[in-house]
């Protein structure tokens, strides 16, 4: 089932992956997504991280200053009737990650509007929310400004690569 479905239609401020990148992403990360603590920064309708919880992730946070993005979060956690495993947080997004310091993650999504640029200090709190095997799946218009400030720049020890020209998979 999409778990966009008769949800969020026709909202302009999302943009959807296209079902060949969805395919890709998930074919990469199938073997992490079992059992899986899942954050998804920059959430909009959270299509990948429902995805995930519908394939047997332990749990999902869902990250979004939008008020019409959490609302959309919670009409999807009653539509596949989800209780327990997902938390939706509507805040700054930046501060909320600093805030998140004890929580380790298995799978960190972040899907940042194009024109927006994530300072040091936001890099460094995500990176240390990441679990040491963990996968970030990051998706924007510049891939070589993450390689060149945030990669090179933290000397991160990892294996990457594309899915399309929006998005990467990156594995610590």
């Amino acid at each position: 089932m999409n778990p966009n479905a008769k949800v969020s239609k026709n909202i302009p401020y999302l943009r959807p992956f296209s079902n060949r990148c969805l395919l890709m992403i998930f074919a990469r990360a199938q073997k992490f997504i079992k059992g899986a603590r899942i954050l998804e920064i920059f959430a909009g309708s959270s299509s990948l991280g429902f995805r995930f919880i519908l394939n047997k992730s332990k749990s999902l946070f869902v990250l979004d200053r939008n008020l019409h993005s959490a609302k959309l979060c919670n009409k999807k956690k009653v539509l596949f009737k989800i209780k327990n495993n997902i938390s939706i947080y509507r805040s700054n997004v930046i501060k909320i990650v600093k805030s998140l310091y004890t929580l380790k993650f298995d799978i960190v999504f972040i899907d940042p509007p194009y024109h927006f640029r994530l300072n040091a200090f936001f890099w460094k709190a995500l990176l240390n929310l990441i679990n040491e095997n963990g996968v970030l799946i990051y998706r924007t218009k510049n891939l070589k400004y993450l390689e060149k400030n945030v990669i090179n720049k933290y000397s991160i020890a990892c294996y990457y690569s594309n899915v399309d020209k929006n998005t990467l998979i990156i594995r610590f």
